[in-house]
């Protein structure tokens, strides 16, 4: 995906985002880095921070595509995060 690093508001990317990025790319994973994309357009300095953990952004993107698969789980979380 052309200029994901480059979607970051200014912001330098974690080491970890860029990995993912690498990974992705090199696997051809477009569905992950279109995933990526949107949660880094949703990041200011504080979440990408929040995401120089490998795992945080990993988890991110699990539940994401867990909730695109099972709506029903996408209203269980919600309702117990209300």
């Amino acid at each position: 995906m052309e200029n994901l690093r480059d979607n970051n508001y200014g912001y330098k990317l974690p080491e970890a985002i860029i990995e993912h990025i690498k990974e992705y790319e090199e696997g051809e994973d477009q569905e992950r880095l279109q995933a990526l994309d949107m949660i880094l357009d949703l990041c200011d300095y504080i979440d990408l921070n929040m995401l120089s953990d490998f795992s945080a952004a990993e988890d991110i993107l699990e539940d994401y595509f867990n909730f695109l698969d099972d709506r029903g789980a996408l209203l269980a979380f919600i309702l117990e995060h209300k």
